[in-house]
Order: C-alpha cells, then structure tokens, then sequence
C-alpha cells in the first residue's frame, strides 16, 4: 500500500509566526463599508499604499518603507464611467490609471502623501474599442494588452513615468482558432462569445511570486509573462490547447497547436484544461470515466509523459489524501476516487504546478464556486462579503475587478480559494516525471495565512502583496469597517 500523507500534519509541524504591522478602521465619507481593496508598492519599496474602494470613492493610506503610517488621502467620487485598470509608483506619486467610456483619454489620478495632494490629468490614449486582456509592468512601464471588440488585432499599449504613450497594433486574424465544439472563431469570439475570466501570471513584480490556485487554474484562457514575451493558453477547443506567443518589444507572434489526446480519442472528450510551467505544458482531460494527465514539451509538443487516474481503491499519483475543500466553512472531507471522479463529470477541471526542491508539485481537480459558499472564514454569520473577490460598481463591467482579475493579483488566487468547493488532489514528480510516493508535499504561503485564518473568526482576505521580500496579508473585519496588516 502506497503511504497517503495527510496534508494538514505537513503542514502544521512548522511553526509559522505572524507579526502585525496595524490595524486601519476606515471612516467612510459617506457611511458605506469597505467594498474592495488592493496595494500598490512604491518605487525602489520605499513605501506602498493601502487603497480601500467604497463603491463611490477611493481612499489610499500611505506607509513608508519602514511601516509607518503616513496619512489618507481621498478621492472625488468615481463616476460610473471610469473603469479602475491598473496601478503604478514613481517617485513620490502614486498613480491610478482608468478607463474612460466615453473619452479618447485615460484618466489618472495621483496620490502623493509627502505633499497631502490628489491630482488629475488625462493621458491621450484611445482604447474605446478595445476591451483589456492584461495590465502587466516591464521596462518599467504600465503596460495594456487590449483586444478589438469586433476584429482579431491584439494592441500593446505602454505609458512610462512622463505620462507618453507608444501602441503596437499586432494583427492575428491570419491564425485559426476554435471554440468549445472544435469550430472555427476569431480569436476575440473565442474571448467573449463565453465570456469567462481570464488568468494572469507573473504580470506584477509584487504579486509573481504567489502560487495558482486551483480555481484559478480552471479557467479555459490563461495569459502567462515570460520574460520578454506574453504567451496565451486557450483550452476552448476539447481537442488541442493553442498556445499564442507575443513578443512585448517587437510584437511578433506565433501560434502552436498541441492535442490533447489520440485523434482515436478525439469524441471522447468531455472535458479539459492546461497549464503552463516554464517550457512544460500540463494538460488534464477528462474522458467518460478517466482522468488523463499529460505533460509536453510547449514549443515542440512531444509527450514528456502521462498518468492516466481510474476509479478504483485509490489514485496512484497522489502524495496527499484526495480531499474536498469548503475554506470558508472551515471544513475538509477525505473523498474516494470514484467520488473524485464524479466531481470531474460536472465541476471546471483545473490544473497547475510548481517547482519545489528539486521536484515538481502537480495539483489538479475541480472548483465548484457555488457549493458551500460562505463570504466570511466561519460559519457563524452568513451575510459576510468575500472582500478579496468582489467587484465595486464603478462600472458596468466592473472596474476594479475586472483588472483585478486578469493582472494576476494574488488576493483574487487566496480569495477564490476561499469561495465554493474545491476538490484536488496533489502529486509530487522528479525532473522525468516519474512519480515520487514517499516525498511530501510542501506547503506554500496561501496554507501558511490558512493556518492563522483558521484560528480567527469573524474575518475575510483583503489583501495580499510582498514588499521587501516579505508577505503582507490584509485581514478584513466587517463588524469593525477595519483592516489588520500582518507580516508572514
């Protein structure tokens, strides 16, 4: 019998500390609660500010590098036009850029806490037609990938510090691409005939270096930063994932299909999903009543290898118990493989992996974002708002949100975690891919802050981002219209 090593005992033989930095008991303008939240680190971390998003206006609460509090500075209120996308430091300022609907213009909005100001100014960028894929930071810019709403060309757009814009305008429509029944779309149909979020990866110095999450990584679409290039994963098609490569400085592309199963297997797909670890591209598919898993070389498409899991006693690539997983009730189920594999019948198939000690950790499964919904991290109260997923109704679209989701921000990873039902199961692989039973699983900073959150009550994710080598976790409490600051 292979040894199954229960997750929760690898984990809690460590002694893991927390040091709180403050708590912030925010005072509305206008009596609403903190709706949303997120941070922005300063440049050469000389600092970082806390913005907090009521619904109607936006407050920043500034530190310096050493953790003392500054002062709050307060927006105007946010017009349903003006979609928050992204945000970046220079210098002393700190800058909020958004969407305009109506204007050929993006806004920015200025917060600086060494002369108590807020200012405003428009920035001459026309991106009206164009919905956005990606905010992401490189050459130490703000950077926009937009897509046409209504022809395949793909835009890069950067602004540097001086607020100069430069646009590349990247044509795709010479590719083919398919939709859920393997038909061909143009790529912005694939994008938005189902309109699902899109997954960003490595796109912000101060949220990279956070682990996936398994919800996350159910998400058809991903949009992966590598270095000097953006890569897309889209898994629409049950037969090939199609993997996109765009050059950020010189806007070249290409475009790569890599099946998913035998042509013999093609029909007997019901469901699958990929993702992208440095060259390797992990792909899951479910077939009738099996769970395949296969790992390829992404720019040649060669089988590394395959693991193909079956009802029986027991998986024989997992180094973990099989497990659902309800976080905000507090509570975690051992389940069967046939159980597993029941869940994968009906639930998003997600999968992700990560390199630790020499080994790489596969985890896959599937989220279920109704099942066991719970907004605060107890089950005592049934009205808590899950802070670290909610949308502030700036717009229609939802501004802050929707950059939120597709900037790779790692609150929105450890808040997903925390929403609806989660069933996974973890393995641990050499460099060949050959399966190591006996390794355990290493845990990471999310079961770290789900370890302390486990002994708090009362409290949802608010925010999360490294500063100095060090993790900053926001702890919301709603009771209190607060938030506590921790280092991990």
């Amino acid at each position: 019998m292979k040894s199954i090593f229960p997750l929760l005992l690898l984990f809690t033989v460590q002694l893991w500390s927390q040091v709180e930095i403050t708590n912030i008991v925010h005072q509305s303008n206008n009596g609403q609660s903190i709706g949303s939240g997120f941070a922005v680190v300063a440049e050469a971390e000389a600092g970082f500010s806390i913005f907090f998003v009521d619904g109607k206006k936006i407050y920043a609460n500034g530190f310096d590098g050493d953790y003392n509090y500054l002062s709050r500075l307060d927006s105007r209120e946010i017009s349903s036009r003006e979609e928050y996308i992204a945000g970046k430091s220079y210098g002393d300022n700190y800058h909020l850029f958004f969407k305009v609907r109506v204007l050929d213009k993006l806004l920015v909005q200025t917060f600086n806490f060494t002369k108590d100001t807020v200012t405003e100014n428009l920035i001459p960028l026309d991106i009206r037609d164009q919905e956005i894929l990606q905010y992401f930071e490189h050459d130490n810019k703000v950077n926009l990938l937009t897509v046409g709403t209504k022809q395949d060309v793909l835009f890069l757009h950067s602004i540097d510090e001086n607020f100069e814009t430069s646009s590349q305008k990247i044509p795709i429509d010479a590719y083919v691409f398919y939709n859920e029944k393997h038909n061909k779309r143009p790529f912005h149909k694939v994008i938005f005939d189902n309109f699902q979020e899109i997954s960003g990866i490595g796109m912000n110095p101060s949220q990279a270096t956070f682990p996936m999450t398994l919800p996350e990584s159910t998400r058809p679409t991903k949009i992966y930063k590598q270095e000097n290039q953006l890569v897309f994963t889209l898994d629409a098609s049950p037969q090939l994932t199609q993997v996109l490569y765009v050059d950020i400085e010189t806007g070249e592309t290409s475009l790569k299909n890599i099946q998913k199963v035998s042509p013999a297997a093609e029909k007997s797909v019901k469901q699958s999903n990929s993702f992208l670890l440095d060259k390797e591209l992990y792909q899951i598919v479910r077939r009738d009543d099996v769970l395949e898993i296969s790992v390829k070389n992404s720019e040649t498409g060669d089988l590394l290898n395959t693991f193909e899991l079956s009802d029986g006693e027991e998986f024989p690539y997992t180094n973990t118990a099989t497990l659902t997983l309800k976080p905000s009730k507090k509570k975690r189920k051992e389940v069967s493989p046939s159980q597993f594999l029941r869940f994968a019948k009906y639930d998003p198939l997600g999968i992700y992996a990560t390199n630790v000690d020499g080994a790489t950790q596969i985890t896959y499964g599937t989220w279920d974002k109704e099942r066991g919904n719970n907004g605060s991290l107890n089950n005592s109260k049934g009205n808590g708002a899950m802070v670290g997923v909610m949308t502030v109704s700036f717009g229609i679209v939802g501004g802050i949100l929707y950059a939120a989701l597709s900037s790779g921000n790692s609150i929105q990873s450890y808040g997903l975690h925390h929403v609806g039902m989660t069933t996974r199961a973890i393995g641990v692989f050499d460099k060949n891919f050959q399966h190591l039973p006996d390794k355990g699983v290493q845990a990471n900073i999310y079961h770290r802050i789900d370890y302390y959150n486990s002994k708090q009550e009362d409290t949802t994710p608010f925010l999360l981002f490294q500063f100095k080598d060090t993790t900053i976790y926001g702890s919301f409490y709603p009771e209190q219209n607060a938030v506590k600051l921790l280092k991990f």
